[in-house]
């Protein structure tokens, strides 16, 4: 029962409108930059306004869940079956058996189920923020449901469902209505439970490869990448810069151990920083190095969807190309 008491007196300090305006179903680009920025920054706009009006529609078309097990059997048909576009001549939104798509289509689904059916379902912010949902479990007293594997897709989907199944009894449990539970969890916890600390970093255990076609936020001093499960704080990551630069453009160190996170398409993330940028080395001049022109890398044009360990070998042959252009910073 932690918090929860807290949390009750906290309310009286609430006006009811207050707390109902932050969660109407299109102010959902409101929470996505209030709770969790990183997810907000990766979202397209107009994107999400038509995946919320897609859903919707399909919603519309159903009957009202009377109970947790209706609401279940609802939820199921929705991701079992094809969602079709706006428009029908457009063909279909997401096909039956889609379930990858259905995971990327997940948070806009979150938000229309609990809109429409608040008793049963919660609007999903933890995208990227999986470390404090579980944070929030443990301070909280409630269990998490159990993690699916990375390639069973339809299970993931049905991670949400487990998650809206657990919370339910939770909120009966605290005699709590929904809103106040979705209030508890995206603005009152954050502010009882410490964000993660990254701390001191231990020397790297692994240097990994991140040759990737998209941006990594290199705006910010601290991001989240996709790396495999087996990474690890304090480990080295050289960054290749696909476009525009297309060549290495510095090195960032993994600030946290891979963070589980069924709902992200990716299934694990990384928090980085402690980014140290080089004179771009080119995808040009590695190519005409001796050492990296018979590299496995260089037959993948330097790039690797999932990241790629390398080893030391590579790393002292990066750091003498880069030392030959006036990086003279030890790592």
């Amino acid at each position: 029962m932690r918090y929860i008491e807290e949390f009750k007196a906290f309310l009286n300090t609430l006006e009811g409108q207050e707390i109902q305006d932050k969660f109407e179903l299109f102010n959902v680009f409101y929470l996505l930059d209030d709770f969790n920025s990183i997810e907000a920054e990766r979202t397209v706009p107009d994107l999400m306004r038509y995946d919320l009006a897609a859903f919707s529609q399909v919603i519309a078309q159903m009957p009202e869940p009377n109970s947790i097990e209706e609401a279940k059997a609802l939820y199921i048909q929705i991701i079992d079956h094809t969602v079709p576009c706006l428009d029908p001549a457009d063909g279909d939104f997401i096909t039956a058996g889609d379930y990858r798509n259905m995971l990327h289509a997940l948070i806009s689904l979150s938000f229309v189920l609990s809109h429409n059916y608040p008793a049963y379902f919660i609007p999903y912010l933890y995208r990227y923020k999986m470390y404090q949902l579980v944070q929030t479990a443990e301070a909280c007293d409630f269990d998490l449901p159990p993690m699916p594997k990375a390639n069973d897709w339809r299970a993931r989907c049905m991670y949400y469902w487990e998650l809206c199944e657990t919370l339910y009894h939770y909120r009966i449990k605290h005699d709590l209505i929904s809103i106040e539970l979705w209030t508890f969890l995206y603005h009152f916890a954050p502010m009882c439970i410490p964000s993660l600390n990254f701390g001191d970093l231990p020397a790297p255990t692994h240097i990994w490869w991140l040759g990737k076609r998209e941006s990594i936020d290199e705006y910010r001093s601290t991001t989240i990448t996709h790396l495999r499960p087996s990474a690890r704080k304090g480990d080295l990551m050289v960054r290749y810069e696909a476009t525009p630069k297309r060549g290495i453009t510095g090195f960032w160190r993994v600030l946290s151990n891979a963070i589980v996170d069924p709902i992200d398409p990716q299934y694990t993330y990384c928090y980085v920083g402690n980014r140290l940028d080089t004179p771009l080395l080119t995808s040009a001049e590695l190519k005409a190095d001796a050492y990296f022109s018979k590299h496995p890398l260089c037959k993948r044009h330097f790039l690797d969807s999932d990241g790629r360990m390398i080893s030391e070998a590579d790393l002292k042959q990066l750091l003498s190309l880069l030392q030959a252009k006036g990086f003279d910073c030890k790592l």
